[in-house]
């Protein structure tokens, strides 16, 4: 659980999959996490690039922008809609 949380966020599900099962592994519960493993061992070359020499307007070098959008309730239509379910 530690690797798919804390390390490459792709294999979350697959880890979350196998951790139900981790009491009665099997020989294919085995081949499954190889698998993972294997896909781990393929992309540990990936990284997050970021040069601030590659940034445009607006952005600004040396600041970090995120954006989130969860708050659907605020949505009036939406909410009324879901009570209607």
């Amino acid at each position: 659980m530690f690797i798919g949380v804390n390390t490459h966020p792709l294999i979350a599900q697959p880890v979350n999959a196998l951790a139900r099962f981790m009491t009665t592994a099997n020989s294919e519960f085995y081949v499954l996490v190889k698998g993972v493993l294997r896909y781990l061992k393929g992309v540990k070359s990936r990284k997050i690039v970021w040069c601030a020499a590659h940034v445009k307007f607006p952005f600004v070098p040396c600041e970090i922008y995120a954006y989130s959008d969860a708050s659907w309730a605020d949505v009036v239509p939406n909410a009324k809609a879901l009570e209607a379910i």
